[in-house]
């Protein structure tokens, strides 16, 4: 059965202990509710491309997760259906990043999600839109 009262922060950390690809990116969950989450990530040289910019994959994958904790937050497990991303302006190495994922409208089991990444001057830097499905079972299993 489940348990779309779980809180949001309960499922997130259980999200982030399986979660290995969010842990290597070496982000953090900043805050997280029903259908939004924020999460930011400094760049480092480990994040650069051959320009010495911050590598497009890294802000895919920066979005991404942020889009994975906001439509998981009610523990319906949900997967990207489609995904895309505008990038505005490069990012050197030292900048904070900060994603925010907002749900724009659900409708039976799809949603659509929008995600802002800002950085350190809250410039905007990336625009990513998310389409999830939500699919059979919980995202976790939270022990009450």
């Amino acid at each position: 059965m489940i348990d779309k009262n779980a809180s949001a922060s309960k499922i997130a950390t259980n999200m982030i202990k399986d979660d290995q690809v969010f842990r290597l990116l070496g982000a953090r969950l900043v805050k997280i509710s029903k259908g939004k989450a924020t999460v930011s990530l400094k760049i480092s040289a480990e994040h650069t491309n051959v320009h010495g910019f911050c590598h497009g994959g890294i802000i895919f994958c920066l979005a991404d997760a942020t889009f994975g904790f906001a439509c998981n937050s009610e523990n319906i497990k949900s997967v990207a259906q489609h995904c895309n991303i505008t990038y505005i302006s490069p990012i050197k190495v030292g900048e904070n990043l900060l994603a925010h994922a907002r749900r724009v409208k659900e409708y039976g089991r799809s949603g659509i999600y929008d995600v802002k990444i800002q950085n350190s001057s809250g410039e905007l830097v990336a625009i990513f839109h998310g389409y999830s499905k939500q699919i059979l079972g919980s995202t976790v299993k939270i022990d009450k």
